[in-house]
């Protein structure tokens, strides 16, 4: 062996190593502490899980439905439902748990991780790979959304593998029929990937149609095999099922753009001129480009995320603040060097903005979650430029500088991250993660005496799901009740012996658990549940 071959073979062993350390760390932060932070399943976590463990013990969700092809109820918005099915097998090691409920996604942003590596070696070379894997390893983004029971970050990882087996097809051209399957998988586990995965699909067959075309049959094939996946969907169209969320959700729901252009054209005193100016196509035009560009602000990208704290911490960005300099200098490079691949990326992102574009709340960390992975490729393209040209300096002392530099920026902008998010996040976001009913539900069931009936107030959200997952409640007793049970959007407002509702009962004896201020003074405090901060959540009390 030549000493040039040696030197090649040390290298590919280095980044072998390399790539498995990454995966190491990304699964560390993607489980370390994963069942306490977040500090609680979410309802739908909760509800995700009952539904799994439902399959699992009769085969059939808890509302009785066998085994559902495209969607599961859920609370009336019915989850894509593939999420579901991954959860089973984890329930059946881990028991109904959140560990079991959040496996899948931790799995899916590992995943992503090692599919990452192989798709950049296939566009690129592995330096590009090996730092686009480092920095999906630490971003905020995947880290919070790896963590949690986000059937967007499966979506996303099938999304990924889908585009590298289409990357992979130039050259391979059966490839196409695992892509057609992985991005058909993505349509059943995420709304939002309905929208992307078909465009992308479409955006990159363009880009290299004419390699994919030497093998018809390979075409015509994985064509056909998107085709027989979209078929359920499309026959499914105008049903609940697929089209519920989308109502509830659409910008084209929206009363104010229609308003908005009648007014503007009864200002303009009417006419053809004004009704093409004012055409309320204009008008949610304007409101879905504001709605787009939304997702590409500093503010969201680097500094505080969205509104909701599920999402993020609002204490730093989808991404770290350094990426804003390996961003542009990324998109640079792609603009000078104008290859297929890098466009490829602007296009994986571009695309990506669209669902949350078309909804009423954008921002929004989990409807762009697809782009996350493209980011972090822009990423390491600049960050590869950035390194040669400190490397290129000439002064020795002043290269030495900027590698000490720009490293501890990195590290220092990591550690703040980490720290925050495992030492305060689960304090500061306890609220919006509903924490306190695990106790809850233990307190009741510790105080609940035979036979007496228990009522649980719902301004904090919907009991009755965290009821039956914290008690592994026999899903065949509620199939056998939901037909007459009394619901509020899918939600059971009765299991049991227990009650679910607004307004309190005046039932002599009942165990009652509310928000602290609604217990009568006449009544008997049986305990109170914290949030880690000491604040009351809850007070369990005995009506007289």
């Amino acid at each position: 062996m030549s000493t040039m071959e040696k030197k090649t073979e040390k290298r590919a062993w280095i980044y072998r190593w390399a790539v498995v350390g990454i995966v190491v760390l990304a699964l560390f932060l993607r489980l370390y502490r994963v069942t306490t932070i977040p500090p609680s399943p979410y309802w739908e976590e909760a509800a995700l899980g009952y539904d799994a463990y439902s399959i699992l013990k009769t085969g059939k969700d808890y509302h009785g439905n066998a085994f559902p092809l495209l969607a599961f109820p859920s609370f009336g918005d019915y989850k894509p439902s593939l999420y579901f099915y991954t959860i089973v097998p984890f329930i059946q090691v881990f028991g109904l748990d959140v560990l079991a409920v959040r496996m899948p996604s931790i799995l899916a942003g590992v995943g992503i991780v090692i599919v990452l590596y192989f798709l950049a070696k296939e566009l690129w070379d592995e330096r590009i790979g090996l730092l686009a894997v480092m920095f999906y390893a630490v971003q905020p983004w995947s880290i919070q959304i790896s963590r949690v029971g986000f059937e967007t970050n499966l979506a996303t990882f099938f999304i990924v593998l889908g585009i590298w087996a289409m990357v992979r097809a130039r050259k391979h051209p059966w490839f196409l029929l695992f892509a057609a399957v992985s991005m058909g998988l993505s349509l059943y586990t995420y709304h939002s990937a309905r929208i992307v995965a078909p465009l992308l699909g479409m955006g990159i067959g363009f880009l290299w149609f004419k390699e994919y075309w030497k093998d018809r049959k390979a075409c015509v094939v994985a064509f056909c095999t998107v085709c027989v996946m979209f078929v359920p969907i499309l026959w499914n169209a105008r049903s609940p099922i697929i089209a519920q969320r989308a109502t509830e959700t659409s910008i084209f729901s929206l009363l104010q753009p229609i308003v908005e252009s009648n007014t503007l054209r009864d200002q303009d005193g009417g006419g053809v001129i004004s009704k093409l100016m004012h055409h309320r196509v204009i008008v949610f035009g304007h409101l879905f480009a504001s709605k787009y560009f939304a997702q590409f602000s500093p503010d969201f990208l680097f500094l505080y995320g969205d509104d909701n704290m599920r999402h993020g911490t609002q204490e730093f960005g989808v991404l770290h603040h350094w990426e804003f300099f390996t961003l542009l200098v990324g998109l640079y490079v792609m603009m000078e060097k104008k290859k297929k691949e890098y466009w490829l990326i602007l296009m994986w992102i571009g695309l990506a903005g669209i669902p949350a574009a078309l909804t009423t709340v954008s921002p929004h960390t989990l409807r762009f979650l697809i782009s996350s992975p493209a980011f972090a490729f822009l990423s390491a393209i600049g960050g590869i430029r950035i390194f040669e040209g400190v490397l290129h300096i000439k002064h020795v002392m002043l290269k030495g500088v900027l590698f000490f530099v720009l490293t501890t920026w990195i590290l220092f902008d990591l550690t703040m991250y980490l720290h925050y998010y495992f030492t305060h996040y689960a304090s500061a976001s306890a609220r919006d993660w509903q924490f306190g009913y695990r106790e809850l539900i233990s307190a009741l069931e510790r105080n609940k005496k035979p036979d007496q009936k228990v009522f649980i107030t719902r301004e904090q959200g919907r009991p009755s799901i965290y009821y039956l997952f914290f008690t592994a409640y026999d899903p065949k007793k509620v199939q056998e009740h939901d037909r007459v049970a009394v619901k509020d959007q899918q939600e059971l407002l009765e299991v049991g012996s227990y009650r679910f509702g607004v307004a309190i009962p005046l039932d002599k004896g009942m165990l009652v658990a509310s928000s602290p201020g609604k217990r009568p003074s006449t009544s008997i405090l049986k305990t109170s549940i914290y949030l880690p901060n000491g604040s009351v959540v809850w007070d369990i009390w005995e009506q007289k």
